[in-house]
């Protein structure tokens, strides 16, 4: 009620961390923008983000993984249905900067972090059947999970969150 009210549109979430609360949630929502019910009975949109894309994401920028395997993971997303995947739901602060606060930070490689980011961006773009678009647009996409609004809280999860589990 309280984003509603401060204007937002939708929230993003994290699919996993929410849906292992909610076994009875079609696999396929995942793909899905939603609607997330509020305590006071008005809706909100809702944008699955995807933990493990957007950790490729940060392995390519930090050159742990190639760009054919990262357009190859985004590639396999592809479904039947029109679907939305969340590229990159983090901290973009990561990318050309580490304070070294860390012993497990990765090495700074700079500028080229954001370099492979945009070579990634442009591969995406390029891909058959995939068409990049910014968050807001997904609002609008028809898919398999078009429906009733989900209640993302349980009893046994009462204040659901856009972070990995490990993180809450």
């Amino acid at each position: 009620a309280q984003y509603l009210d401060a204007g937002y549109e939708a929230l993003l979430a994290d699919w996993d961390n929410v849906a292992n609360f909610h076994p009875s949630w079609a696999p396929e929502f995942r793909y899905a923008p939603q609607r997330a019910l509020g305590s006071d009975g008005r809706d909100i949109g809702l944008i699955w983000t995807n933990t493990v894309a957007f950790q490729k994401l940060q392995r390519l920028a930090h050159d742990d993984i190639t760009l054919d395997d990262y357009l190859a993971f985004v590639a396999g997303q592809r479904g039947e249905n029109d679907r939305t995947l969340c590229l990159y739901a983090s901290d973009a602060e990561i990318f050309g900067f580490r304070p070294g606060r860390y012993r497990t930070e990765e090495a700074n490689q700079g500028g080229r972090e954001w370099q492979r980011m945009a070579e990634a961006l442009a591969g995406v773009a390029a891909l058959k059947d995939v068409k990049l678009v910014l968050p807001s647009e997904t609002l609008t996409v028809k898919t398999a999970g078009d429906g009733p609004a989900l209640r993302l809280e349980t009893a046994a999860y009462p204040v659901p969150v856009k972070k990995q589990r490990k993180y809450n």
